[in-house]
């Protein structure tokens, strides 16, 4: 009897965990949804602790079979999960919002003195958009997806009737890092020819570009 529950209980940890893989996955997922295709992931079998080196090895080259059976794993596996998911939930996200004045050629225009009215209304927009970026939420799912899988890369725009900014996450097969700013921040370059490769047609490819 206590094994037959223990049963139950893992399989329903494996429908409720792949269920929150594809939610945070929803890059390809949706973009499959939206099309009618099945997600299916593919996964390698290791057998033993020399298989799982030979894997490491191997990923230096192709790290395709170790990020797909990384994902199975975290699916899968609850002690993967949890400790993906303790390493991704345990930092305490905080900020702080510093308004400061734009710079400008004018001289008229930098010596003018904002009313005490219009900064206040400036400052609590400031916060709005901060506010949505939801970085509490948003940051420790881009960390289980770097954990995960070894890298992340997303890209995000701006809906100015909500004032929030909303996350587009990217398929790794299609993105690399090509350079880094003076600021310290990489520079992603994004492969297009992952739509010519789902076999879209160039009317579908924009259409699907505007959504």
């Amino acid at each position: 009897m206590p094994k037959e529950k223990s049963k139950d209980t893992n399989v329903n940890f494996k429908v409720n965990r792949a269920k929150g893989f594809e939610n945070l996955y929803n890059d390809e997922v949706s973009r499959k949804n939206r099309q009618g295709e099945t997600s299916v992931y593919s996964t390698v079998e290791v057998q033993n602790a020399a298989a799982v080196r030979k894997l490491l090895l191997d990923s230096i080259t192709n790290k395709e079979n170790l990020v797909e059976t990384s994902k199975q794993l975290y699916i899968t596996n609850p002690i993967y999960a949890s400790v993906i998911n303790y390493l991704a939930q345990m930092f305490t996200w905080q900020y702080k919002v510093t308004p400061h004045r734009v710079y400008t050629k004018s001289k008229a225009k930098a010596r003018k003195q904002i009313a005490d009215a219009d900064f206040q209304l400036i400052y609590s927009q400031m916060l709005e958009l901060v506010d949505g970026l939801a970085l509490e939420t948003k940051f420790p799912e881009l960390l289980i997806r770097l954990f995960t899988t070894g890298s992340t890369f997303f890209t995000t725009f701006l809906d100015e009737d909500s004032m929030t900014l909303s996350m587009l996450l990217l398929p790794e097969k299609y993105c690399r890092t090509i350079g880094q700013t003076q600021y310290g921040t990489y520079i992603i370059e994004f492969d297009f020819s992952y739509f010519t490769d789902l076999g879209y047609s160039e009317e579908k490819i924009k259409d699907f570009l505007k959504s």
